[in-house]
């Protein structure tokens, strides 16, 4: 138990001390669900930045959308070409010196596991990530 009070308190420590959060530069709002499933070689990404940030939304490290975001700062994109499996999608916003990137993960299953239990396990390991630099 110590232990983990400890690890927190770090946690904590380590993120209050971040600039991100020290100059309140949280740039993204995802509204699509990550980790998620899709029977089908596509899905979508939405969500929202700040008002005069860019955007960026790349799959398997390859960059399927990007551009200056208007005054409301909406975004939404197809994601095309899902490989069977785990798709990478990185989301990374940019305003002035500021980035944040929100990292999640699409896994592409077969039609025929659609109605299967065992089929709807997500793996939780680096499912989804958030960084502010």
């Amino acid at each position: 138990m110590k232990k983990i009070s400890l690890l927190l308190i770090v946690m904590m420590l380590i993120t209050a001390s971040s600039p991100a959060f020290a100059k309140g530069t949280q740039l993204i709002q995802i509204y699509s669900t990550l980790p998620s499933v899709s029977y089908s070689s596509s899905s979508a990404v939405s969500g929202r930045v700040v008002a005069g940030a860019s955007v960026m939304v790349k799959l398997n490290n390859i960059k399927i959308y990007s551009r200056p975001v208007g005054a409301v700062g909406y975004f939404y994109t197809p994601v095309k070409g899902l490989k069977m499996g785990s798709n990478k999608v990185t989301i990374t916003a940019y305003k002035g010196g500021h980035n944040q990137t929100i990292t999640g993960i699409i896994t592409r299953r077969n039609k025929n596991t659609a109605n299967s239990v065992k089929s709807l396990n997500i793996p939780v390991k680096n499912a989804i990530s958030i960084s502010f630099k």
